[in-house]
């Protein structure tokens, strides 16, 4: 059996800040994603229920941080996960 696998935090505020700084709104972002605009949203206020799980948030987030150029330490909070 598969042991749960503690996921990193989400650090909201960097997301909003990184696409207001690139002149982007959520329709913009969105488009680019192929996410909903609910979704990004929920990226950046930390709700999640327009994700199937947390996993599938993080997986998005990672793709949201890429076009917005964040590095991994700047959009994500390691520190509760166990390698």
């Amino acid at each position: 059996m598969n042991k749960p696998v503690k996921l990193p935090e989400i650090k909201k505020d960097a997301f909003k800040k990184a696409r207001e700084s690139l002149g982007l709104s959520l329709q913009d972002l969105a488009q680019m994603s192929c996410y909903s605009v609910r979704q990004i949203e929920q990226i950046e206020n930390g709700e999640s229920s327009s994700f199937y799980g947390a996993q599938v948030k993080v997986t998005a987030a990672k793709k949201v941080a890429g076009l917005l150029k964040l590095s991994e330490e700047n959009a994500f909070d390691f520190s509760e996960v166990v390698p």
